[in-house]
């Protein structure tokens, strides 16, 4: 998925993708498959920034270069990206 948004006035494209929830495995009970006691932990759903790329130069921005209140920011975009489709 593709979002379009700004990093203070600079215009990018973020690219990512949405990792649906994961119901940990459960031991079987009385005959019943997944009715048991919980063997994995459930992972929440999240995002997954893939790569962020600047409209203006069309080069990459690395994440690692950015401070992580801004993924953060980003990442709360791209939620209510995902939301609005």
């Amino acid at each position: 998925m593709t979002l379009t948004t700004d990093i203070h006035g600079m215009p990018v494209e973020v690219e990512y993708s949405y990792h649906k929830p994961r119901r940990g495995a459960r031991d079987s009970f009385n005959g019943m498959v997944g009715a048991g006691i919980q063997l994995e932990p459930d992972e929440a759903a999240y995002i997954e920034i893939e790569e962020i790329t600047s409209i203006k130069t069309g080069k990459p921005i690395y994440t690692y270069k950015l401070p992580t209140r801004l993924i953060e920011e980003l990442i709360a975009k791209c939620w209510e990206d995902l939301g609005d489709e």
